[in-house]
């Protein structure tokens, strides 16, 4: 299993989020861990909650993102 991280997006007019709650739910499903960044679904409509409820576990920071995904 890996530890799959989800930063939210930086970039200046980008409100894509590289994996959705669906997804989050996939890769759980799968055995794997998935960190994602608080607020990071927000510009693509996809709330913290909805996140947690897909079995993802929510991190304050990018850098705990990056610290703690593989």
């Amino acid at each position: 299993s890996m530890i799959v991280g989800v930063p939210r997006e930086v970039k200046v007019n980008e409100a894509r989020v590289a994996v959705t709650p669906a997804g989050a739910h996939l890769l759980r499903s799968d055995g794997h861990a998935v960190l994602v960044e608080r607020g990071a679904g927000v510009g693509s409509g996809f709330s913290d909650e909805e996140y947690a409820r897909a079995g993802a576990t929510l991190v304050d920071a990018a850098k705990e993102v990056f610290a703690r995904s593989e």
